[in-house]
């Protein structure tokens, strides 16, 4: 289990250092395009998340290659000659140990949250009423125009902007001081924002960054290409429902902020902040066609961060082996190197186990407390070097 704290730790260390990294190589100039920037901001976050676990898969798949025979029936020798011990005290694993616990205890309060917004949708869209049936009817000759099928068009006296919400029963959600205020040909584009949505798939989109969101919670790189992310999501939508007439759907941006508190949990449903109102509207009057810089440099500075995960678990070994004595605590480990490694045995595998990391190289993984011998044999050498474990609470 501590190996595994240790691999979580290892993960998180890398997506914190490399999430502001891949960050700033996926940048792009200022009139980018939105629906680039929102497929920017989307790998960007797939890639950081996946820096979680490239340590873990690392320790946990070993390469064929580097399999090595276990001698069997082996119980043990006796002790090799004394050598200093490794001094005890906070290691760097230990630390490691101590990140990926708090890594993994603030993804969980973050899915906590999560499934606690969830609830809260689902009570609002409870208490919803039904929209008027022109609004209804419109809903359904859009969806059919499309080419899907139309969702649910509720009214309700809670929500504070409109959205779409829901998987498998897509649902559109109207406040009613819209319904009241907003003319009949500002809500039929209301209504088309949101289908928009769902055409281009948004809801699907947004469990996948939710779900990426709560992995790198901790981050704050990450809540900031989540907000990018929402608002290319918003402005993408902008310009194709906006096409027929700019200038009227700026003003219904304008009528919309006007009749509408906003609040942290809409702020991700749709991004109508008074900053990004305004980035919004300019984007209506002036757009851009400029194209995205390629993400090619992301890529390949997630795969030299990759690489480093593969390498950061053989770097970093709990305690030095100094002579033949290899002093470790519980969860702990050691590597141990060995020209032309050929086989290993262990006398007590209830207290330490050992991993082949590489070609000449195996890791010793403290289990629990006590002492046993390790035997390591090289190629032409028929005469094994012994290493004393000493595995301490």
């Amino acid at each position: 289990m501590g190996e595994l704290w240790i691999a979580l730790g290892e993960g998180a260390l890398l997506a914190a250092v490399g999430l502001p990294l891949l960050a700033w190589s996926a940048r792009g100039a200022e009139g980018t395009r939105a629906s680039d920037r929102q497929a920017k901001a989307f790998l960007t976050l797939l890639l950081g998340a996946s820096l979680l676990f490239v340590p873990a898969l690392a320790a946990a798949i070993p390469h064929p290659a580097l399999s090595l025979p276990m001698v069997a029936g082996w119980h043990g020798w006796g002790a090799a000659a004394p050598a200093p011990v490794g001094a005890g005290g906070f290691s760097f694993q230990a630390g490691l140990r101590v990140l990926g616990m708090i890594w993994l205890g603030l993804v969980v309060l973050s899915c906590v949250l999560g499934l606690w917004r969830a609830l809260r949708l689902k009570a609002l869209r409870s208490a919803a009423t039904l929209a008027p049936t022109r609004l209804v009817m419109e809903a359904v000759e859009l969806s059919r125009a499309a080419g899907m099928l139309p969702p649910w068009v509720l009214v309700s006296d809670e929500a504070r902007v409109p959205f779409i919400a829901g998987v498998l029963r897509p649902y559109v959600i109207i406040p009613r001081t819209l319904l009241d205020s907003l003319q009949p040909r500002e809500l039929s584009m209301v209504i088309a924002h949101e289908l928009c949505h769902l055409d281009r798939g948004d809801p699907w989109k947004a469990c996948a960054v939710g779900l990426l969101r709560g992995l790198l919670w901790p981050h704050p790189t990450a809540r900031a290409l989540v907000v990018i992310w929402a608002q290319a999501r918003e402005e993408a939508v902008d310009a194709l429902v906006a096409e027929p007439d700019p200038g009227a759907y700026a003003h219904l941006l304008l009528d919309v902020a006007a009749h509408t508190s906003f609040g942290p949990r809409e702020a991700f449903l749709v991004s109508i902040r008074s900053s990004s109102l305004e980035r919004r509207i300019t984007m209506l009057t002036r757009p851009s066609r400029t194209q995205s810089r390629s993400m090619f440099l992301t890529l390949a500075l997630a795969v030299a961060l990759g690489g480093l995960g593969l390498v950061l678990p053989a770097a970093q070994a709990d305690a030095p082996v100094q002579g033949h004595v290899i002093s470790l605590h519980v969860g702990g480990s050691a590597d141990v190197s060995q020209a032309k490694l050929s086989r290993v045995a262990v006398g007590d595998p209830s207290v330490a186990d050992i991993r082949v990391t590489g070609g000449d190289h195996l890791r010793v993984i403290a289990v629990d407390t006590g002492k046993t011998t390790l035997l390591v044999w090289s190629e032409g050498n028929g005469e094994p070097t012994s290493y004393v474990i000493d595995v301490k609470r």
